[in-house]
């Protein structure tokens, strides 16, 4: 047995060693482009699905999720186009006759009688499962079952901060913004580790539905010696609904609790809201999405002091083949109008860019920005500050699910109290594990 296993590896390691650059080059993009398909990074994998074609011979199967992926982008003239290519390379291909069937409908109503057609032609034994349900309106196939994808990600950094100012939010930037320097916090450099935690399960019946289903699960703790709330915690629940309002937009109302804890002190935040989420692509692969979030917040421990608030943001990313940049603008506004102990208004505005550069298949590098204006006034006064930050990081993948995650950061605040303008640096290294 132990001989057939040697014999096996040493096969396996000539047949790689024979290949030629350009051909192990073409494996790993393959790999890549199947990975961004299956986690339907339509942009991302519709570049990579391009370069291959240009690189390699005419096969079919590079047409169909091209194909693919420009339907989910919304370009149904180009998916129309790779469709009508599959069938001329292929023409017995019963899975391109259902994408091209369906792109005719969406691509125009005119076009409604051709889909019949090509639809009358495919046989049922042929019909993959997920055209049953569509196909249906027509021919009277059996129903698709309902989809179901959970997806998650787990995540353990260690970092070495020169300064910890009164909140982690460059470690965690879902943390929110307490007091502006806790007192009897130490600035000296420390050392803490961070944990992460994100689940998501969506339930969808197939990729042409109008309706979905999704859950949200996001839990992280940070340990952080140099400040006196050493320990902070957050979790986020949300369910939503989602509504496409054409082929390119989804609107999903939201329910959501937020809550944040901190271990000194009396210091704690829970969240209850509602929020509206829009998202879909423009110019055929520019995605973008816009959240309104409305809630209630209770402050410290003994939930004293009451809270409403609003939050919103927008954003967009555009991709250049392996490559992309994002931007997003975002603003909180918490108003206390109920309390015992009123802390008066507090708003936040932030500005976020980030470029992402994908080097080879394993190996990715990225950019980012941060710009934050925050405002405390309160009945003690009024207060100012200004936070730049922005880092350099490297990504390395180890495995298919593995990924070390490497991020050096530098931040100034600048602030109107005396004493507390700071420059700060981060070094963060750890691992990620996507499933």
């Amino acid at each position: 047995m132990r001989i057939a296993i040697f014999i096996f590896g040493v096969l396996a390691v000539t047949a790689l060693a024979a290949l030629s650059p350009a051909e192990r080059l073409n494996a790993k993009l393959q790999n890549l482009a199947q990975s961004a398909f299956e986690k339907e990074q339509w942009s991302e994998a519709y570049q990579i699905f391009l370069r291959l074609e240009r690189t390699t011979e005419n096969l079919p199967s590079l047409h169909f999720y091209l194909g693919r992926c420009a339907y989910e982008m919304g370009d149904y003239e180009t998916a129309k186009t790779h469709f009508e290519t599959v069938l001329k390379l292929k023409p017995k291909h019963p899975t391109a006759s259902y994408e091209l069937a369906r792109t005719h409908l969406r691509y125009a109503r005119r076009h409604e009688g051709v889909a019949r057609e090509l639809f009358a032609t495919i046989p049922p034994s042929e019909l993959p499962k997920e055209a049953r349900r569509v196909v249906s309106s027509y021919t009277g196939f059996t129903r698709l079952p309902h989809g179901y994808r959970i997806s998650g990600e787990f995540g353990f950094f260690a970092f070495l901060d020169s300064k910890a100012p009164g909140t982690p939010q460059l470690i965690d930037p879902e943390l929110p913004l307490p007091d502006p320097i806790p007192a009897n916090s130490t600035l000296e450099q420390s050392r803490g580790n961070h944990l992460t935690f994100n689940l998501k399960h969506r339930y969808q019946e197939s990729q042409t539905c109008g309706f979905r289903w999704e859950n949200k699960l996001e839990s992280g703790v940070v340990n952080h010696p140099g400040i006196n709330d050493s320990q902070a915690m957050r979790f986020y629940l949300g369910t939503q609904l989602g509504f496409r309002v054409d082929e390119r937009f989804w609107f999903s109302p939201e329910y959501f609790v937020q809550h944040f804890s901190f271990s000194s002190g009396d210091r704690s935040f829970e969240r209850e809201g509602w929020a509206i989420n829009l998202e879909g692509s423009i110019l055929n692969d520019t995605p973008v999405w816009g959240r309104l979030a409305w809630y209630k917040q209770n402050y410290d421990e003994n939930s004293t002091s009451k809270h409403r608030g609003v939050s919103g943001e927008v954003g967009g990313r555009k991709y250049y083949g392996l490559h992309y940049a994002q931007m997003s603008l975002g603003v909180d506004i918490i108003h206390d109008a109920e309390a015992e102990n009123e802390i008066g208004l507090y708003t936040q505005s932030r500005l976020s860019a980030l470029w992402y550069q994908r080097f080879t298949p394993a190996a990715a590098g990225r950019i980012e920005g941060d710009f934050m204006l925050n405002n405390f006034d309160s009945p003690l006064g009024e207060r100012k500050d200004k936070i730049l930050a922005a880092g350099i990081g490297a990504e390395l993948k180890v495995a298919e699910e593995w990924v070390v995650d490497y991020l050096v950061k530098l931040s100034r605040t600048e602030a109107e109290a005396p004493g507390s303008n700071q420059t700060r640096s981060l070094v963060r290294l750890g691992v990620r594990y996507t499933f």
